[in-house]
């Protein structure tokens, strides 16, 4: 967890929304063979001194605090931070297609899709 890249948002004393955002950590497990070994603490520092990019994995804004710009603040906000801990870029989490206006907010920022995702459910009975 890099603490730099995350923020909470406050709004008359009540907590309004959150965003939450790590390092990368795909090129560390890529390098370490997603295997938990000796080399384990080499390839963790190594990746501490040379992540490039983070990931945002939780973002919301509590119901009543919606509307009110609040999202958008707070993205800027870490991508500012993101910016001065030398990340050099952000990708995100899935969207769900039925969430227009974080879709709507991720296009307004520049960034692009990489790829779709689909979810499945099957009933245990």
């Amino acid at each position: 967890m890099d603490p730099r890249i995350s923020t909470i948002m406050h709004k008359d004393g009540e907590v309004a929304g959150a965003v939450i955002a790590i390092p990368d950590l795909n090129p560390m497990l890529k390098a370490m063979g997603s295997k938990l070994g000796l080399s384990a603490p080499w390839h963790f520092l190594k990746h501490r001194l040379n992540r490039k990019r983070a990931v945002v994995i939780f973002q919301g804004v509590r119901p009543q605090f919606q509307g009110m710009g609040i999202n958008p603040i707070m993205l800027a906000h870490i991508l500012v931070q993101m910016q001065k801990a030398g990340y050099e870029t952000v990708g995100g989490t899935w969207i769900a297609d039925e969430n227009k206006a974080s879709i709507r907010q991720t296009e307004k920022s520049g960034a692009k899709a990489l790829h779709r995702l689909h979810l499945y459910s099957k009933a245990l009975a």
